[in-house]
């Protein structure tokens, strides 16, 4: 005997029905317009990656899709509170990426390498006739762990530690920044709230702590950091946030910046015209360095100008990360240039626990798989 339907059944049979046929009519004019726009569909197939291709670009283009994703937030962050994958929710509107959180089991091995890297760029340098100084900037949760709702003891600053010690231990100077941040933490704002970048004021102290430190780089010119502006920055951080922004206004919330331009008050018409005569010598101090260094929001470049009383070059990249920006200066004329004599190498710690591979080293991404 075959089982009675009941009116239940029907009901679930035929909203089913209604749901398959409504998804068909959605999806079939989203087939041929990829069959349309897609060039490569044969090669694709010979290959197995057409219905992956496809696929991804049908989920990314669903309707219901942000929907779903915003949903899902907002009920992990009012039972967690928690963000989505890459944020670390903290305290008072405080967020954290969560690099800085996941600490590999290989981090000695991965450290290892990367000093590696470090002391052949250092040996690189010094065959040239190059000093390197490293500018190591702790983590933002290393300066700021009070705000983080997660306890990682002393981890952030071991890794430090840890690092400075390796510099040490292979004869490359480095500048002592984490114990200027933590002499200075309650006077200024070292990170942005909301950003994984420092604040113009993080960046100014590292700077001034370089000086300190290496007195023998500080020349005689003076360069005077000025507020030209006060701004409104969302910080980076915020991208990973999909829930909805009245469960949480202050995680959405710009920030106020201040943003400095570095002059040199005593360049008159006459220093811009032998300036310009004589444009071709190349200043003694090239910073190498990652968005820390790039970015005009930090004005990193002109605090160094400010605290060295000297011109520099920058060689720097945004996402790529300090080694990359390293590289491609160990590939450039500068590296045989006899007038430069010091490479201030900025170099984030986190960038010792990312996940994400710094350079195209085919060991690196290697390590990063296994």
């Amino acid at each position: 005997m075959f089982p009675t339907m009941t009116t239940a059944s029907k009901v679930n049979g035929i909203a089913f029905i209604i749901l398959l046929s409504g998804m068909f009519i959605y999806s079939a004019p989203k087939l041929w317009e990829f069959g349309e726009r897609e060039k490569q569909a044969v090669q694709l197939y010979r290959d197995g990656q057409l219905s992956r291709k496809f696929e991804g670009q049908y989920d990314s283009h669903f309707f219901m899709r942000e929907s779903a994703i915003k949903a899902w937030s907002n009920l992990s962050y009012w039972l967690f509170n928690e963000g989505m994958t890459g944020v670390i929710v903290g305290h008072d509107g405080w967020l954290f990426t969560n690099e800085e959180f996941t600490f590999p089991n290989n981090l000695q091995a991965r450290m290892d390498r990367q000093l590696t890297r470090v002391e052949k760029a250092a040996a690189s340098l010094k065959q040239h006739g190059k000093q390197l100084i490293v500018v190591p900037i702790p983590m933002k949760v290393d300066i700021y762990g009070e705000h983080v709702n997660y306890a990682l003891g002393n981890q952030p600053e071991t890794l430090y530690r840890q690092f400075t010690q390796h510099l040490e231990q292979r004869d490359i100077p480095f500048a002592a920044v984490r114990d200027a941040y933590l002499r200075s933490k309650s006077e200024m704002p070292l990170f942005l709230k909301r950003d994984t970048h420092w604040t113009p004021e993080g960046a100014r102290a590292a700077a001034q702590q370089l000086a300190r430190e290496f007195p023998s780089l500080v020349g005689g010119e003076v360069y005077r950091s000025e507020v030209v502006r006060q701004t409104w920055h969302a910080g980076d951080l915020i991208n990973f946030l999909k829930m909805s922004d009245w469960l949480d206004p202050e995680l959405y919330a710009a920030e106020p910046l201040a943003r400095y331009q570095t002059v040199k008050p005593s360049t008159s018409n006459d220093d811009l015209d032998a300036a310009s005569l004589f444009g071709n010598e190349t200043p003694p101090i090239v910073v190498v360095g990652s968005s820390y260094t790039k970015m005009d929001e930090w004005n990193f470049q002109g605090f160094l100008k400010e605290s060295l009383k000297t011109d520099l070059l920058s060689v720097a990249i945004e996402q790529k990360g300090q080694f990359v920006a390293m590289d491609e200066f160990l590939t450039s004329d500068l590296l045989t240039d006899e007038q430069v004599k010091t490479v201030i190498w900025e170099f984030p710690v986190r960038s010792l626990i990312s996940q994400a591979s710094e350079s195209s080293d085919w060991l690196t991404t290697m390590d990063e798989v296994f």
